[in-house]
């Protein structure tokens, strides 16, 4: 089976609480002076939406490595034919139904892996 394109698309840092993710959000922004913050209810993206901090909670014992693929179909046959499996109780779609984003069910030290067709 041909290997389907897969490309780095951000790792998500699981805050220990509300005020730990708040603390380390204002080092990124005022020490080390990232201005490009999108924040979001849940999260705020950081450095080129290359790092995600969340506010508290999500999965992973330490957070989330997500990996965009442009056929999301295609990298979850792949994945599955090397025997990793995905929880499909736990999926987001887009508007018409397609899967966007995806976990395994498997961490690897210590991280949820995921699949987006979301770049970067």
């Amino acid at each position: 089976m041909e290997v389907p394109v897969f490309e780095f698309s951000h790792i998500g840092v699981k805050g220990e609480s509300r005020e730990e993710s708040a603390r380390f959000l204002q080092f990124l922004e005022m020490v080390l002076g990232f201005q490009d913050t999108v924040k979001m209810p849940t999260s705020h993206f950081i450095a080129d939406n290359r790092m995600e901090l969340l506010n508290e909670g999500g999965r992973g014992t330490l957070g989330h490595i997500a990996f965009y693929t442009p056929d999301m179909r295609k990298g979850i046959e792949y994945l599955q034919s090397k025997g990793y499996e995905f929880d499909f109780d736990d999926v987001r779609k887009d508007a018409q139904g397609n899967i966007r984003l995806i976990y395994l069910k498997q961490e690897f030290e210590g991280f949820s892996i995921h699949l987006t067709t979301r770049k970067g």
